[in-house]
């Protein structure tokens, strides 16, 4: 590439204007020897890309969808403000199918822009405040809270707590504020949904089927579990389980089956071990696929009631059980020997079966 069409894009996914490239230092004579050539190409009128560029994008979805998006916001006669499905992939959220492919514009007036919705763009009229918004060189985004919040009333529970537990989890956004922007959407289509969902967002899911996880065990009508517990027994650290209810007496990992195709012998012993160990500590375990939970959530939950029921006739399970906040990641640099260590960063034991019995923790559920 050019190194002075490369200066003019620095920051952008490649889309530029005519009247960018002429600033540049193009003559009209080569931009159209470009476009001729095919070196350029048209992604609305007046707006282009390099060919190089295009071809890398189209076969990674969200890039593609971004420069579609830039160039969009190049031919505009206005600045325009990326929201919902857009904004998603702008900040770089786990995200499902059903977000959908189409760019999405949110704008305080119910007036098209130019053709752009007769043009394959999704336009959303609703209130934007100006801190519901963050300014990039070209167009304008909703910030991750309001993204989080739209999607929660627009999309699916599923996608919606998807979305909202990655933002959490890199930190983008928090619960409560996410909350904040949801408590503005008064009378909004979708609202009711969005305050349940907001409820179930949870920092400590690590993974999209964590958090896939969660919105399955709201469907089912199951408890809110905490998640990444510290579990350790008489002879000390057991591991990080995905989830837990620990007043029930069971625990579940969400790896299941793709996981142990990907573990070589060492991990995959060790693995094994760790769940004879939580057994053998007096713990239920399951453990579940991404298939399991997107297909059979109802026979998921019936066979965790019956887990529940197995623990509540067992006897005491014999280990202490460490939670984090809900609003908050798990650190990263962590000794998991040191039990000492958890409690300094503001971890709660929640359960301790090998000495004086504490109860349950103001967090537990």
């Amino acid at each position: 590439m050019e190194e002075r069409l490369a200066r003019l894009i620095a920051g952008r996914q490649g889309a530029f204007r005519a009247a960018e490239a002429r600033t540049a230092g193009y003559s009209s004579e080569e931009v159209r020897a470009r476009l001729a050539s095919g070196r350029w190409l048209a992604l609305r009128r007046g707006v282009y890309v390099d060919s190089h560029l295009a071809e890398r994008a189209v076969h990674d979805e969200v890039r593609w969808h971004l420069l579609v998006a830039e160039g969009v916001a190049a031919a505009a006669s206005e600045r325009l403000t990326f929201s919902h499905g857009t904004a998603v992939r702008f900040h770089g959220l786990a995200h499902l199918r059903d977000t959908g492919s189409q760019v999405h514009i949110t704008r305080a007036k119910r007036t098209d822009i130019h053709g752009l919705i007769a043009n394959g763009i999704d336009l959303h009229v609703a209130g934007l405040p100006s801190h519901h918004v963050m300014p990039t060189p070209l167009f304008d985004v909703t910030t991750p809270a309001r993204t989080v919040a739209d999607m929660a009333r627009y999309s699916s529970p599923r996608n919606a707590i998807v979305i909202g537990c990655h933002a959490l989890v890199r930190r983008l956004t928090t619960r409560r504020a996410v909350d904040q922007v949801v408590r503005t959407m008064t009378r909004w289509p979708g609202v009711r949904k969005a305050r349940v969902v907001t409820e179930l967002l949870d920092a400590r899911a690590e993974t999209a089927i964590e958090s896939l996880a969660l919105a399955i065990w709201h469907e089912q009508g199951l408890p809110h579990p905490h998640l990444q517990v510290w579990a350790y027994d008489s002879h000390g650290f057991i591991g990080i389980v995905d989830g837990a209810w620990i007043d029930r007496g069971t625990v579940y990992e969400t790896d299941g089956l793709v996981k142990y195709r990907e573990l070589g012998g060492d991990m995959l012993t060790r693995e094994k071990l760790r769940q004879e160990r939580l057994e053998q500590a007096g713990l239920q375990v399951r453990r579940l696929t991404w298939s399991e939970l997107w297909n059979g959530g109802q026979l998921i939950a019936v066979r965790l009631k019956r887990a529940f029921d197995r623990a509540a006739v067992s006897p005491r399970p014999r280990v202490r059980l460490y939670v984090g906040h809900p609003d908050r990641s798990r650190p990263v640099h962590i000794s998991p020997v040191d039990e000492t260590s958890l409690t300094q960063l503001g971890f709660e034991l929640a359960y301790d079966g090998l000495s004086t019995p504490v109860g349950l923790g103001k967090w537990a559920g």
